[in-house]
């Protein structure tokens, strides 16, 4: 279905280019006219990679803004999509899982098995964990982070940042980006949870 629009619109530019054209008299105003048409979708590449480029200086990866000393216990939004045992089996030894129905705590027992406990809200953790995807930015970007903040009031004390370029502003109709052409920082959860396991700041 997004394919069939883009090439609707694809299909609907060049025939209006080439309407235009046909119009077009002059040799010089036939190569303005081509010139034009050819470059308008590719205008806002040189000024969309700069623009990508200086996010991932400025922007990209680890920033952590206060001291964090190392933790036994996590929290997770449900928008951090890994697994609570893959945690426990980085080294945390509870890992409370956060959503609207409420938390699951997650703690692995003396046999080796995971023990699971329903509570009203995270209980032991200091921190917790989400994340964002796709969030679109402008000159045809987008951003994605792994967020740490504080469990009692939601502030963020660190986070880590990857940026995607789509090399263009043909975005599909439901506002997704198509192919992304470069990015930075690809988003790990390895290159967070070390500031929380082993603290950081």
């Amino acid at each position: 279905m997004l394919g069939l629009a883009v090439f609707t619109v694809a299909v609907a530019y060049i025939a209006f280019w080439r309407y235009v054209f046909k119009r077009v008299t002059t040799r010089p105003r036939k190569i303005g006219t081509a010139l034009i048409a050819v470059a308008l979708p590719f205008w806002n590449l040189p000024i969309g990679y700069l623009t990508f480029l200086q996010r991932c200086r400025t922007d990209g990866g680890l920033h952590v803004t206060e001291k964090i000393a190392p933790q036994k216990n996590v929290c997770i939004e449900a928008t951090f999509t890994h697994d609570p045992s893959l945690l426990l089996k980085a080294g945390f030894e509870i890992v409370e899982y956060r959503n609207r129905k409420g938390t699951t705590q997650y703690r692995r027992v003396a046999d080796g098995s995971i023990e699971k406990v329903s509570i009203e809200r995270p209980q032991l953790s200091t921190y917790c964990l989400s994340a964002t995807y796709g969030r679109r930015l402008s000159w045809d970007t987008s951003q994605q982070d792994f967020l740490v903040s504080t469990t009692s009031s939601g502030t963020p004390v660190a986070r880590f940042t990857s940026f995607t370029w789509h090399g263009g502003f043909w975005w599909l109709p439901d506002g997704l980006p198509r192919g992304a052409v470069a990015s930075c920082f690809n988003l790990k959860a390895d290159e967070i949870l070390p500031v929380l396991l082993k603290g950081g700041g």
